[in-house]
This record gives C-alpha cells, sequence and structure tokens, in this order.
C-alpha cells in the first residue's frame, strides 16, 4: 500500500534493463528496505507527532492543505 504505480513501474524497468545487473537489485531492494524502515518509524511515532502537534495543530494543517488544493493560498 506504501508504493504506488510509478515507484513499481520504476522497480521494474530498472530491473529489466541489462545495465550493471550485480548492482541494480541491491540498490532497489535497498531503497525500498530504507523507505519502509522511515514509513515505519513515522507510523510508530505518530502517537508522539499527535502530543507535539495537538489537535490544533492537526486541523490547521487539515484547513491549509484544503485551501492549497482550492488554490486560494500560493505554497508548496
Amino acid at each position: 500500500m506504501l508504493a504506488g504505480p510509478g515507484a513499481m513501474t520504476t522497480v521494474l524497468l530498472n530491473v529489466s534493463e541489462d545495465k550493471l545487473p550485480g548492482l541494480i537489485l541491491p540498490v532497489l531492494v535497498g531503497s525500498a528496505a530504507l523507505a519502509l524502515a522511515i514509513a515505519a518509524a513515522t507510523m510508530l511515532l505518530s502517537s508522539f507527532f499527535l502530543r507535539v502537534l495537538s489537535k490544533t495543530g492537526l486541523s490547521v494543517q487539515f484547513v491549509y492543505d484544503g485551501l492549497l488544493k482550492l488554490h486560494v493560498v500560493a505554497g508548496g
């Protein structure tokens, strides 16, 4: 669920090419493992982030994201 179609396509294209076959697969596996570790750490620390941001901080972020998508505020 963490990897989207773009990430899957990139992995498949890089593995199917013959350029440096002994190096591509370990790099891709390492990259995937690093991304998984970062995602797991973020999810495990979510209660800490919630305490730091509080409900008000999260609400402000939701409102800001909505305004950003509606192009009411400039950002990025």
